[in-house]
């Protein structure tokens, strides 16, 4: 029987493909509600992130992340 993969190693993978997310699209991709926490954790793991603040229609802001580099060691 296989393992699901987690959250965390789901983003991980996410973000070494090249592609940004945001929040909404963590929810709707990854059922992630914490991105901006499991953003940290990677963070913590040695990943460097570029983070752009953005604004919906309605001028709610939100940020997106990109991965800058994989860890450093």
């Amino acid at each position: 029987m296989a393992t699901n993969p987690t959250k965390i190693s789901r983003l991980r993978q996410h973000f070494l493909s090249g592609r940004s997310l945001t929040q909404l699209e963590a929810i709707g991709l990854y059922g992630a509600f914490r991105l901006a926490a499991r953003v940290h954790q990677l963070k913590a793991e040695g990943f460097k992130f570029d983070t752009v603040m953005k604004a919906d229609p309605m001028g709610n802001p939100y940020a997106e992340y990109r991965l800058r580099m994989r860890r450093v060691r």
